[in-house]
């Protein structure tokens, strides 16, 4: 049978080694979680100014075509001998065609932003999940095992 000293020594030993370990594989956790994270919102963000830009390139489209269409009205007026109300009701409906495709093109920017933003907060949700279930070692089971074998060696001796 070994030494009580020897063996009290031995428990301490491994149990400040267990939780020093539950520490660093903690920390590896945390840190894990937190470049899941980076990577996610880099992701979401670039996603984010992508759309920004091809809705901004669509609506360039829909205002070339309207100024397009207005000039071919205008030409179609002149050579037709039109003006007048007429030519007026016609460039309203270009303008109203206008604004009603660009209207569209923003609700539908707004729903992808929304839907990257519900992403995003996804990620930080599973980020957080992360961090709750991670390791942080458990001071006090620690405490109990020192004293355990403080309580041992007492004993034995």
């Amino acid at each position: 049978m070994c030494d009580p000293v020897t063996m009290a020594v031995a428990t301490v030993a491994s149990s400040v080694m267990k939780y020093q370990s539950d520490q660093q594989l903690g920390k590896a956790q945390r840190s894990a979680a937190d470049r899941a994270m980076a990577n996610s919102s880099r992701q979401l963000n670039r996603r984010a100014t992508e759309e920004a830009i091809a809705a901004g390139d669509a609506n360039a489209d829909v205002l070339k075509d309207s100024l397009k269409r207005q000039g071919e009205v205008n030409v179609q007026a002149a050579e037709g001998g039109i003006e007048g109300l007429s030519v007026e009701a016609l460039m309203r409906e270009v303008k109203m065609d206008e604004g009603g495709v660009i209207a569209r093109n923003e609700q539908s920017f707004q729903n992808t932003i929304g839907g990257l933003n519900d992403q995003m907060a996804g990620a930080r949700g599973l980020q957080e999940q992360r961090y709750m279930n991670s390791s942080t070692g458990n001071l006090a089971e620690l405490g109990m095992e020192i004293v355990g074998a403080g309580a041992t060696y007492k004993k034995n001796s």
